[in-house]
Order: structure tokens, then C-alpha cells, then sequence
């Protein structure tokens, strides 16, 4: 039985650390470009790389119908969308005829 944690605990960390690696993968051209464009400006070029290394290492938090571990509320789990992430009516037109 407790092989059986441990190997479940290592695929966990495994999925974990491959789930980082393709969010790095992503995020470096878009973060890249921005990097580029603001090059004089260290502070700015320096906040830029810890923003790409806070967003690989906390994926969780961005994926579509999770919600955060111990922030609670409504998950996909649940069947029931947060709010945050239901679509709007569309607005009505406000064109003159």
C-alpha cells in the first residue's frame, strides 16, 4: 500500500514538473517579445521574468473551471461554472437606425 502513495506521489510530481515545463515553453515568446520592447528598462525586463517564472510554477491557478487549492468555492468537479468564467449576455445595440 505504500508503494503504491509513493508512486502515485512521484506521477504527481512528475505531471507537476512536465505541466511547468510546457507553461515555460509557452509563455517564453509572448514574454520574450515584451522583454525586447522594454530592454532599457531593467526593472521592467527583470519584473517580466518573474511574472513568466510565477505564472509556469502556479498553473493551476489559470486553468479554466479550477479554482485554486484552499480558496474553496464552486470547481468543475462541482458541474457548476464560477461566475468569473460564465459568458454574458451579449449588451444591446446602441447603433441609431
Amino acid at each position: 500500500m505504500r508503494q503504491v502513495q509513493e508512486l502515485e506521489e512521484a506521477a504527481r510530481e512528475r505531471l507537476a514538473n512536465m505541466d511547468q515545463e510546457v507553461a515555460a515553453s509557452v509563455l517564453q515568446p509572448l514574454f520574450g517579445r515584451l522583454s525586447q520592447e522594454y530592454t532599457d528598462w531593467t526593472s521592467v525586463t527583470a519584473y517580466l521574468a518573474a511574472m513568466r517564472e510565477h505564472i509556469a510554477a502556479n498553473t493551476g491557478d489559470f486553468r479554466q473551471g479550477q479554482v485554486p487549492a484552499g480558496e474553496g468555492g464552486a470547481s468543475a468537479a462541482d458541474g457548476e461554472t464560477p461566475p468569473w468564467l460564465r459568458s454574458r449576455p451579449p449588451r444591446p445595440s446602441t447603433a441609431i437606425a
